[in-house]
Formats: C-alpha cells, structure tokens, sequence
C-alpha cells in the first residue's frame, strides 16, 4: 500500500507523531511519502514527493488536529482517496486515531476500518471553485461595520442580512463554527445546507436548513464600507467586491474519512464537548 502523509509542520509532536507512524507501517510494507518541506525529518524512512503526485497514492493520513484534516480535504476529496486523521493536538473531532494508538494502523492494511463518507459543498465565485468540509462564512469587512447581503434559493429571494457573519456549514460543519454559533448538532449521515447569522441586528436571526439539492446564491450588498471577506474551512481566500454572487451548493464529490475505531458519532460528541 502507497500512503502519502500531511503533516502539520508547525507541531513537534505532530512530526514525531508521524515518524512513529511511518516507522510502523514501513515495517508492514508500505510505502509512505512526505512532503518536500519535511522530509529532513523522515529520510530514513520515508520518501519525499510533491503533493501534486498526491493521486498516485492509495490512501492519506494527516497527521496534526482537524485543521489539517481540513487541508488535506481537498486532495481526498478531489481523487477520491481515503483519509485518516491522527490527532497530536487537542479537539481532533475528525480524526480517526489518537496519537497513543499507532499499534492500531495495522487494521488499514487487513481493511479493518470504518469509512464515513460526508457531503460536501461546493463554492463557486469569479470563476473559481473551492469545497468545504465544515463551512463557508461570510465576515464584516471592517471592526465595528456589518455585512450586508441577500440570500435565494433556486432564483427566488429568501432573506436580507445585516450583521457581523453569515455562516453556511453541512452537517460535519455542524459540530465546528455553527455550533459555537448556537446551532444544532446534526447526524453528519444527514445531507443539508444550514445558514445562520451571526450577530444579526435584526429579529429574524435563526437558522435555516435547505435541502441537498438547493442551489444557493449570496449577492453581497453595496452598503459594506470595504471588501467581504470569504473564508472556507477557517481560511481566509478572497476579498469579494460588493456586488459579487457567490454559488453554494452540494458538491458531487464525497470525503471518505476513516475511523480506526467504530464510535457512535453522539458518542464522540460527548467525548470531545463534554467535561469529564
């Protein structure tokens, strides 16, 4: 088996992490990559690869907490490779494995693992594409202003917003920004689009939930004092002009996240948000 890893670079524990993993699985036979930027850490046993190459792989660990899950996202998503998250950091929602448990990576060779496909969306503005995993927020252009845009569905008018954040998440989302925001934690089996304002100054703030096949269009409003911000699974990629029209739907593709370990989801919940 060829596995690619991604690594979060900036965690020390995440590269010694990493090199335990691939020490074990290079002594069942695998052939694991890294990329160029880290491979002083792993020459021993490891080989260096861009991740443009990534697609010749037949499986991707990410090595690090959800954030680099989520950036890993979009190359398994895009070749439709398995993915597994190994958490070296603190929340680890989305990872399949905890960093003490290394010995279980065996099971990824005898297929002894659990595969949840989640729904994505897809973003579709000036000619560009983008998925998100969790969500897509829209954010004030300026500390102290509101964001000013309208939403429809399928062509017809669905609302107005003034406030600080509009946020649009899928199920998976559900339990990242749009629970922090107050909204509902959702059975990621479940296929939906949720929107909520965030800090809206209006009384009509609750959250919407559209269908799998909705077709949403968010035109920014001419009243913001600067540039809309657009960030994608926490990262920051555009500043939107007013007037823009940003596509949001459900995405073709599916992420295949792997579970080493068969945990009910409401299980995990309470395991990561709960206090013992």
């Amino acid at each position: 088996m060829k596995i690619f890893f991604i690594i979060n670079k900036g965690k020390s524990k995440a590269i010694k992490t990493a090199q335990d993993a691939i020490y074990i699985l290079k002594k069942l036979g695998c052939k694991c990559a890294v990329e160029k930027d880290v491979f002083e850490f792993f020459k021993e046993y490891a080989i260096s690869e861009d991740i443009d190459n990534i697609c010749k792989y037949d499986f991707i660990i990410a090595v690090g907490g959800d954030g680099t899950i989520l950036a890993a996202s979009e190359y398994a998503a895009e070749y439709d490779i398995p993915i597994l998250g190994i958490n070296s950091g603190h929340m680890g929602f989305l990872c399949g494995l905890e960093c003490h448990d290394l010995q279980k990576l065996e099971k990824i060779l005898k297929n002894q693992y659990n595969e949840k496909k989640r729904m994505l969306l897809e973003v579709e503005y000036d000619n560009k594409k983008h998925i998100a995993v969790n969500d897509i927020v829209f954010v004030k252009p300026v500390l102290g202003s509101l964001i000013d845009l309208k939403v429809f569905e399928s062509d017809n008018f669905v609302i107005e917003y003034r406030a600080d954040s509009v946020l649009f998440s899928t199920p998976t989302g559900s339990t990242a920004y749009a629970l922090a925001n107050g909204g509902p934690v959702a059975d990621p089996n479940l296929d939906f689009i949720s929107m909520a304002p965030i800090c809206a100054h209006s009384l009509a703030s609750r959250t919407y939930l559209f269908s799998n096949d909705a077709e949403l269009a968010v035109q920014i409003g001419n009243r913001n004092k600067s540039k809309t911000h657009i960030l994608i699974d926490g990262v920051e990629l555009d500043l939107l002009e007013n007037g823009s029209q940003v596509k949001i739907r459900k995405s073709d593709k599916k992420l295949r996240l792997v579970y080493l370990e068969d945990i009910p989801f409401f299980d995990l919940v309470r395991k990561k948000f709960l206090p013992n």
